[in-house]
């Protein structure tokens, strides 16, 4: 058990109420159209699923998936109807906007 807490530590996730802010985001590149979109998907589905926060298809349904999701997004992306949906609406709704054309050219 220390040693998986020792793990979630290394990454980031503090139990503790005043660590709450040493979350660390990936250094993948950040989304920025849909020529980057499937190289982004591959890297950011990587390293959610390296530190467990992927299931199926899609990102796990907390505020720390949403949060990486949003910090690998240039600001010019963002809409505010992200502020009210979950990671994976967020995470549909990009595909839907950068993923749909490109499919059959890679």
């Amino acid at each position: 058990m220390l040693r998986a807490l020792n793990f979630w530590n290394f990454l980031g996730f503090r139990s503790s109420k005043s660590d709450v802010f040493n979350i660390q985001v990936p250094n993948i590149p950040k989304l920025s159209d849909s020529h980057n979109y499937w190289y982004w998907r591959i890297l950011l589905r990587a390293y959610l699923e390296a530190i467990g926060l992927w299931s199926g298809n899609a990102p796990l349904e907390c505020p720390q998936s949403k949060f990486i999701l949003l910090s690998t997004i240039e600001l010019w992306l963002l809409s505010r109807d992200y502020e009210a949906i979950g990671a994976i609406a967020l995470f549909n709704d990009l595909y839907l906007r950068f993923g749909m054309g490109r499919i059959n050219e890679i």
